[in-house]
């Protein structure tokens, strides 16, 4: 919760509660909700007052129409799409009483940024909309995302192995590396560009690794790894599930402290 109070000052110092919008003459007050995930704010009152609607879709996907624009949004995932256009958000879109709400960024960053004649002053909380400018995508080319997939282990190093008990094997270092390509071709068919840190069985120095992103100008490193269960536990072999770790940027000195010893 303390990210998300800091998230929610404003330049003068004083909690952020509510959001204007105004939409050509109208305007109007949105409430700003604070969750475990930042500050958000309601998509149908988001979509009231810019003059659009939200639409619920298969498998939980939304489609926010607002400012011209048509938003595929997925409630937990950090990602929207726009066409053929991947865009990342500083936090997932969530389900509050069966409604779904849109991360503050929405509003401050996203809609500045992709659709025509929408402003935003943070100082004063106001997301301003020019409704005689042409609905559409800014003309500029969009922005092509990279994803470096890294595939863990490899060559030598094998990782863990299993199954437990069976009198044949199978490695992580083929596991992760069979994963990435599936994950390189699912992503390479939504738009994104996709950076693999080895395509062989290999071993790539963990320091290589992180060149490799940088070098690539990556937006997100992905590592997929596998893990296996301890043999003494009672029912190993039962074991099942997944685990996902996710580091972004520094913004406490809790998180700075563990982003200098990762790095």
């Amino acid at each position: 919760m303390i990210v998300a109070a800091c998230l929610l000052l404003q330049a003068v110092g004083q909690p952020l509660s509510a959001v204007t919008i105004r939409n050509g003459e109208q305007s109007t007050s949105l409430t700003v909700v604070l969750s475990d995930r930042g500050p958000a704010i309601s998509a149908d009152a988001l979509a009231d007052a810019l003059g659009g609607q939200v639409e619920a879709k298969a498998r939980g996907e939304f489609n926010v129409a607002v400012a011209g624009l048509r938003i595929a949004v997925t409630p937990n995932v950090p990602f929207v799409r726009v066409g053929e256009q991947t865009i990342p958000l500083t936090s997932e879109p969530s389900i509050r009483s069966g409604k779904l709400y849109l991360p503050y960024s929405f509003v401050s960053d996203l809609l500045p940024r992709i659709a025509t004649g929408v402003t935003f002053d943070a100082r004063r909380a106001v997301l301003q909309r020019d409704i005689a400018a042409k609905s559409a995508t800014r003309a500029a080319k969009p922005r092509l995302f990279t994803i470096v997939v890294d595939a863990g282990h490899g060559g030598p190093d094998r990782g863990m192995r299993g199954p437990i008990g069976a009198s044949w094997e199978i490695r992580e270092k083929d596991i992760t590396l069979e994963v990435s390509f599936a994950l390189r071709d699912v992503l390479a068919e939504r738009g994104v560009n996709v950076v693999m840190t080895r395509s062989t069985d290999t071993l790539i120095a963990l320091n290589d690794r992180g060149r490799i992103a940088n070098a690539k100008k990556g937006d997100v490193f992905l590592s997929i790894h596998v893990n296996a269960a301890n043999p003494r536990w009672k029912q190993p072999g039962a074991a099942r599930g997944f685990e996902t770790y996710f580091l972004s940027e520094a913004r406490t000195e809790d998180a700075r402290r563990v982003e200098a010893m990762e790095n």
